[in-house]
């Protein structure tokens, strides 16, 4: 799991980070007032980590963080009616 640890080196950290989402692997970078866990939602290998990590039951969901309705449009087929 990568992390980003500060700003002297935050272009050679970005490609890291970028490299390891890339390839289904999880990311602990800052959100807002405490750090949060990054990964490719629509990896399945990345999900499967995520869920072996937090130890979370497949019959929980997860919180998927997306910067506007249309893009959440564009990810998912289905959403909830509560969404609309």
């Amino acid at each position: 799991m990568l992390s980003l640890q500060s700003d002297a080196n935050f272009r050679q950290e970005l490609s890291q980070i970028v490299d390891e989402l890339s390839s289904g692997g999880i990311c602990l970078l800052p959100s807002g007032g405490l750090p949060g866990l990054s990964f490719d939602a629509k990896n399945n290998l990345a999900l499967e980590r995520v869920r072996k990590l937090k130890n979370r039951p497949l019959s929980k969901g997860m919180v998927s963080l997306v910067g506007s309705f249309e893009q959440a449009t564009a990810h998912w087929e289905e959403l909830p009616p509560s969404w609309y």
